[in-house]
């Protein structure tokens, strides 16, 4: 769902109130109060969520074909072998389970959210849903910002600015010359002797 659409949802969950018409709740009163802070927390992390969910993750590669239009290196792969380049591959691995973790439950979200803004008084089950998904969100961005930290410290991966990639937050690889090994590629027939 978009960052629109969830912010739509969002703010009609957060102004809603009882509609006369008894179908539904409008956007004429606020929401319950109880509720309220649940909400209004969604909405400021609301921009921590979207920086993860579109960023760049570019993983890199455990094989590089070398010589796929020149005959000379047609049997020949880069194969990914050093620790430094396992241990990127690891971190990459887990921000981007993370990131696709994050967009599957900021999906449920809004459904939740819309059901929420939609009922005229909303199950219990439903808000504890909600309330659930926020920590479950707020846990990915600080295990995402924490893995990120931890692997700019340790010189595995190099984050570009948003305002260089169009917006998006890029995350690249920092490999060094030792991380891959050229390696002959005994699998297919034609390299086989």
């Amino acid at each position: 769902m978009s960052r629109a659409a969830l912010l739509l949802a969002l703010s009609a969950a957060a102004w809603a109130g009882g509609s006369p018409s008894g179908a539904g709740r409008g956007l004429s009163g606020p929401a319950d109060a109880a509720f309220d802070p649940v909400l209004r927390r969604l909405e400021r992390r609301m921009e921590a969520y979207e920086t993860i969910e579109t960023a760049s993750i570019q993983v890199p590669a455990r094989t590089i074909e070398l010589g796929l239009n020149v005959k000379l290196y047609r049997c020949w792969k880069l194969k990914l072998t050093g620790d430094h380049g396992r241990q990127t591959l690891a971190v990459f691995e887990r921000l981007r389970s993370a990131q696709d973790a994050l967009k599957d439950l900021k999906e449920r979200l809004a459904k939740d959210l819309v059901a929420y803004a939609a009922a005229p008084k909303p199950e219990t089950e439903l808000q504890k849903r909600i309330v659930e998904s926020q920590k479950g969100l707020d846990a990915l961005v600080d295990a995402f910002d924490n893995a990120l930290e931890a692997a700019e410290r340790n010189g595995l991966l190099k984050s570009a600015d948003k305002a260089l990639a169009g917006g998006r937050r890029v995350i690249s690889p920092k490999m060094t010359k030792d991380d891959y090994t050229m390696a002959r590629d005994e699998e297919s027939p034609e390299c086989r002797k």
